[in-house]
């Protein structure tokens, strides 16, 4: 599969994700585990596809500390910091098999509206690559 199509595909995996979450709004009918995973995929799926586009591998990981070090690395992250999104991990394995924490609910709609707003610099950034001769 040629890099905008792996790209493309996994921003569209991306924004089901971020459909989810707009529909997991409600804190009674969904826990944040629920919530947070698909937080952490959202923000997951569009880092890879903005790597995969600058041909930087990703490997076989789901660690968006590691991703998110990848992008700053190459300096793909440069109009916000992003790297308090490399929390969601823990959504990614531990709290969707263990117990979730005992803090604070997540404040979704921020949580939400982070990920919407890293997906389409995503997508920006890809869009632009695609463009360039």
């Amino acid at each position: 599969m040629a890099r905008f199509e792996e790209a493309a595909l996994l921003l569209d995996r991306a924004h089901e994700d971020l459909l989810a979450l707009r529909n997991m709004l409600d804190m009674k009918e969904f826990s944040d585990s629920v919530f947070g995973f698909h937080a952490q995929q959202a923000v997951e799926k569009a880092a890879k596809a903005w790597l995969i586009i600058r041909d930087i591998d990703v490997g076989r990981t789901h660690d968006l500390r590691l991703l998110l070090l990848k992008l700053g690395g190459a300096g793909l992250i440069v109009s916000v910091d992003w790297q308090d999104l490399a929390d969601l991990n823990d959504f990614a394995v531990q709290y969707r098999y263990g117990a979730p924490p005992d803090d604070a609910p997540l404040s979704r709609l921020g949580l939400l509206g982070r990920g919407e707003r890293f997906v389409h610099d995503a997508e920006s950034a890809i869009h632009v690559d695609v463009s360039k001769p």
